[in-house]
């Protein structure tokens, strides 16, 4: 996995009153082991079972077609090895996004624009880091955000 160390200091420091103590270990970076995958897909399967967004799936997963291809990056925050919070990045491809079922034709006018689209999409964060979840989710989306405008684009 590519790692960044993030520490309390560097993320979460919002004066909001966010728990921070559990950042202290916290690696995010993209999933690259069939393992931190897995945590990944279960996470999000666990989560959007829970809050009824899906119906449970046999393999305790949550994946699409999208998730094969080599441009859809997971990205992943690791305690002690554990993925605690996920997001994906799902680049525009032949294939098309998983959001053009509900929203093809806005998608399509930006396609003609010559407009580079993407989705964010596989968001969860496990119950137990609720408290840091901001902070969490900020990491997150700063790695993939550069990812996208540095590497992906």
């Amino acid at each position: 996995m590519t790692v960044m160390t993030v520490s309390s200091g560097a993320v979460g420091r919002t004066g909001i009153g966010l728990s921070t103590d559990a950042l202290l270990d916290l690696e995010c970076g993209v999933a690259c082991s069939t393992d931190t995958l897995e945590q990944a897909f279960r996470l999000v399967h666990d989560q959007y079972v829970a809050r009824s967004y899906m119906r449970p799936e046999p393999s305790s997963w949550r994946l699409s077609v999208h998730h094969a291809l080599p441009t859809t990056k997971v990205f992943v925050a690791r305690d002690r090895g554990r993925v605690v919070g996920t997001m994906t990045l799902v680049p525009d491809s032949p294939l098309g996004l998983p959001l053009d079922e509900l929203y093809g034709s806005e998608l399509a006018s930006l396609r003609n624009e010559g407009r580079y689209v993407a989705e964010v999409s596989g968001l969860a964060i496990a119950d137990d880091f609720r408290a840091s979840g901001l902070a969490i989710l900020t990491s997150l989306t700063r790695l993939l955000v550069l990812y996208a405008m540095e590497i992906a684009a």
